[in-house]
């Protein structure tokens, strides 16, 4: 991630074991990755990928083992997906997976800095919880400064609203935060981000939508009853998008 302390840089050299410890039997291959998880994405991000113009190029900003680089792939090939990562095995494994998706093994940050206004869309999902203070303004700053004028910006992280949030926030050495609506919207403010806005995730299978719609009463009736009417979004990520001014007076 960049400018992480000790501990977190270490842990980042045992990754890939501490999440099959996580989640064992996930798949970490893009190639095998569930339709139902790619129905997900395009049911709820399809629509800021679907009217670029052909050729856009988007960043897939910490892009794992590839999921959203097989997603834009399949689903929307008039763009081109672009990959960066900082872990070496992650990498290596969607270049053997997607061999025709450019991805880069690289520090985000620096990487953003080197390709200034090139980027139509930037998603980061996952990356976000990770980052000190300074560190983020820099990373939000950056994503500002690699979009084109009008390009989009869209992250999920994990949430606060969640009753599942504390255990995301404590289960990885190198979470730093967590975010909730109110605060991701927050950090899209401070950024310069226009038209900032929750994105509702949808879940791509019939089961998927009923775990989705009694998880939003569940929770409902546990704020309703701490008596915080103001939160609205429950799903156990939180996503975001917002805008770089097409014509910017930041």
């Amino acid at each position: 991630m960049g400018n992480n302390s000790d501990l977190s840089g270490r842990a980042y050299t045992v990754y890939e074991k501490h999440w099959a410890r996580v989640a064992p039997g996930k798949q970490n291959d893009p190639r095998c990755v569930w339709h139902r998880t790619l129905r997900s994405l395009e049911r709820t991000h399809g629509e800021l990928v679907r009217t670029l113009p052909a050729g856009a190029k988007v960043l897939d900003l910490g892009c794992g083992s590839g999921t959203l680089l097989r997603w834009l792939s399949d689903y929307h090939p008039h763009v081109k997906p672009v990959g960066v990562d900082v872990s070496p095995g992650q990498v290596e494994t969607v270049k053997r997976a997607l061999p025709g998706v450019e991805v880069h093994q690289a520090d985000g940050l620096n990487f953003l800095r080197d390709h200034p206004r090139e980027f139509s869309g930037i998603f980061c999902f996952h990356v976000l919880e990770h980052l000190q203070d300074a560190v983020l303004l820099q990373w939000i700053n950056a994503i500002y400064e690699a979009l084109q004028p009008g390009g989009f910006f869209c992250c999920r992280t994990p949430n606060a609203a969640n009753i599942t949030g504390i255990y995301h926030r404590y289960h990885d050495l190198t979470h730093t935060r967590i975010f909730a609506s109110h605060s991701i919207l927050q950090l899209m403010d401070l950024g310069g981000f226009v038209e900032a806005r929750v994105v509702p995730i949808k879940p791509g299978w019939v089961v998927g939508r009923l775990r989705a719609l009694l998880e939003q009463i569940v929770h409902r009736m546990i704020f309703w009853l701490a008596g915080d009417p103001f939160e609205h979004h429950f799903s156990g990520e939180i996503c975001a998008v917002g805008y770089r001014p097409k014509n910017e007076e930041r």
